[in-house]
Order: C-alpha cells, then structure tokens, then sequence
C-alpha cells in the first residue's frame, strides 16, 4: 500500500509543470506609431518580430541616448500601450515567467490619479529570449488578456 502511495505522488509531482522566472530586459527611446493605438481599446497588444518592428515601434533616441533594439534572432518583442489620457498612469511588467513552452507576461495598469495639463500615451516595450518559446501569454493583473503563437 505505501508503494502505492509513493508510485501515486511521484506520478502526481512528474505530471506538474515547472515554473520558472524569465528574464527580460525593457527596451527604452520606442514609441508606437499614432496609427498603431486604437482609441476605442483599452490596451492595445504588439508581438514584435523584425518585420513589424519598423511600423509598429518608432526610435526616439534623445541627445546621448544610444537605442538598443531587439536581437530578432535570439529575442521576440512584447508590446503594451495605452491610448491616449490626461490621467498620469504607468504599465508596469510585474514578472516574466516560463511554462510549457510559454512565455507569459504579467503587467498591471497603476494610476497616481493625477490630472496632467496635456495628453499621453503609456507604453512599454520588452524584449525576451526566445529559446523554446512556442507561444506568449499577456496577463493583466494575473488575467490572461492575449496569446501570441510563434
């Protein structure tokens, strides 16, 4: 009966899929095209691949700033963004984690709730790895709001 038991829980932890954290870097001086935010969405999504990358995203590269872009033949590229308001917010990637061949994104929306004299855009964008990455997830606030195959 014990061995049973010990076959049963062993069979249990194998058949459980591991966790773990990805890193990912955010990749700063982009801005997504006028074209490419819908003002009728809340978020608006981007799975970045070189080809997309050049209407999608724009370099604003600022005196002294060199741009990094992704390395398309290592990293794929995840963008959020936000359409336009005068309340002060910030899309804030909480973690990246790796599971069953999926990259998933968690982000959150947080608000100061301060009123700004003029109009804005939030947006970020993210670079990960993308070795044994077959699909990506993006969670709002642990909430699966998107997935991107690759």
């Amino acid at each position: 009966m014990k061995n049973l038991h010990l076959l049963t829980f062993t069979l249990g932890v194998a058949a459980c899929s591991t966790v773990s954290q990805m890193k990912y870097r955010e990749i700063k001086g982009f801005f997504p095209g006028n074209d490419m935010v819908k003002e009728n969405t809340a978020v608006q999504l981007f799975f970045i691949d070189s080809a997309s990358m050049a209407t999608a995203f724009h370099p604003a590269a600022t005196m002294g700033t060199k741009l990094k872009s992704p390395d398309f033949s290592k990293e794929f590229a995840v963008g959020i963004a936000l359409p336009a308001g005068t309340e002060e917010r910030q899309i804030v990637i909480d973690a990246v984690e790796y599971e069953n061949k999926t990259a998933k994104v968690f982000y959150k929306i947080q608000s100061t709730g301060k009123n700004l004299s003029y109009s804005m855009k939030p947006a970020i964008l993210i670079a990960v790895n993308k070795k044994n990455v077959a699909s990506v997830e993006v969670l709002e606030n642990g909430k699966k709001v998107n997935r991107f195959d690759l």
